[in-house]
């Protein structure tokens, strides 16, 4: 598929357009800034501002389609994303982590580091919300189908107790090859 096509498909993907839509709602009027990992056709960040929340305040770190995306939105960076999050300070309303990976990573996306380096550095605002998406379609053998769902929320929830927070499960769906989980955050 030619990357015209799939970005078209992207936009048009109903289960994306339904998380955006939730990530909408319960963020649209906070006033601390989001980091999202978005893709050129700014699906995520188009559906924060169309709810109200402002565009300035969304920070996209993607060093692939940088050009691309900062033709649209000003606060794009070229860095991945624990590039940025190690620059990064204050304090967050939302972090969506929308991996084009498996939650093992690769070799230019490290997940469980990047969530450790999140909740490390304090980002997380009180009363926000954590995200990710995830393909669980993996190389590496695992025991079960979906091992890696109950891997990576395990991992969220102690990440963020040993650095102070509780991370509590507001919804989760799993769709075409990929899950997605979703976390209000409150400091303990």
């Amino acid at each position: 598929m030619k990357p015209r096509e799939m970005y078209k498909k992207r936009k048009d993907d109903k289960h994306k357009r339904e998380i955006n839509s939730l990530l909408a709602s319960l963020v649209g009027k906070k006033k601390r800034p989001a980091i999202v990992l978005d893709a050129r056709n700014l699906n995520t960040k188009n559906a924060l501002v169309k709810a109200g929340f402002p565009a300035l305040k969304i920070h996209i770190p993607n060093p692939f389609d940088f050009k691309a995306i900062r033709k649209k939105h000003r606060n794009t960076y070229a860095q991945k994303l624990g590039d940025f999050l190690n620059q990064e300070s204050g304090k967050h309303s939302l972090f969506y982590a929308d991996y084009c990976c498996t939650v093992d990573g690769n070799a230019d996306m490290k997940p469980m580091a990047d969530i450790q380096t999140y909740f490390r550095k304090q980002l997380a605002d009180n009363n926000s919300y954590f995200a990710f998406t995830f393909s669980y379609r993996n190389m590496r053998g695992v025991n079960f189908k979906y091992e890696d769902i109950q891997r990576i929320e395990s991992f969220v929830e102690q990440t963020a107790f040993k650095n102070g927070y509780a991370a509590i499960k507001h919804t989760g769906r799993i769709y075409s090859g990929m899950f997605f989980g979703l976390y209000n955050i409150k400091k303990l």
